[in-house]
């Protein structure tokens, strides 16, 4: 089990649990809880990496997310998702699909350079489904510890270029702090976030330890890239 706590001096404290079961040493399924919502997650895994998530939300609906690995390793290389909101007396039940194809370079095991491209629909029962392809095309480019460290995007619509740049501060081969620039309105990188980590001496994988540095510093996921460590 790995109970992951959010605090805050304002709102207070919030805990995701998340409950494992393992075969072959390997993670074979999650169940994931919150004790701030009756939001239910469930996963699933083969050969230990995340092949498909199941979400039953709180205020009614689900999505269903599946995941393919073409190159053989641990980082995904396409997903399919669908969701199904629940109506209300006010708003229809929406319903959305996202197809993502990613590029993906490996080097020593890690990271180094992955592109997203893809398509989507939103829809419900008085506007039909029609699909969509991404605005952009997303770049994410990864040092040599596979910490995102450069994310730029191509754009049908919008100004292309640089979205973020990660800088890191690494102490004996840890990073001890990130710093997450974005363009401004001049279009300079302006710093709008800051991490600071610490850490305890439980050891994990390179290729895992990225992941959830990058799960921390840029998010769970996003049109770039999932970083599914847990």
């Amino acid at each position: 089990m790995i109970e992951m706590v959010y605090s805050d001096e304002d709102i207070g404290s919030a805990t995701t649990f998340l409950n494992y079961t393992f075969e072959n040493n390997l993670p074979k399924t999650c169940s994931v809880t919150y004790d701030y919502s009756d939001e239910k997650k469930t996963i699933e895994y083969n050969n230990g990496s995340v092949y498909t998530v199941h979400v039953d939300y709180e205020s009614g609906g689900f999505s269903d997310t599946w995941y393919q690995y073409a190159n053989g390793d641990g980082y995904f290389t396409s997903l399919f998702r669908e969701d199904h909101i629940a109506g209300t007396d006010f708003f229809p039940e929406q319903f959305a699909e996202e197809t993502d194809s990613v590029q993906v370079t490996v080097e020593n095991g890690l990271l180094k350079k992955t592109v997203n491209s893809g398509y989507y629909a939103n829809w419900n029962e008085r506007e039909p489904k029609k699909r969509l392809r991404f605005n952009g095309t997303y770049t994410a480019e990864y040092d040599s510890d596979g910490i995102a460290k450069t994310m730029s995007a191509v754009f049908r619509n919008g100004k292309d270029g640089i979205q973020y740049q990660i800088e890191v501060k690494k102490v004996n081969g840890v990073i001890t702090e990130a710093v997450v620039k974005q363009p401004d309105g001049s279009g300079s990188l302006t710093e709008t976030t800051k991490y600071e980590f610490e850490y305890i001496d439980t050891e994990i994988s390179a290729a895992r330890y990225s992941q959830m540095m990058n799960y921390f510093i840029i998010g769970a996921g996003s049109n770039y890239y999932n970083n599914n460590w847990y």
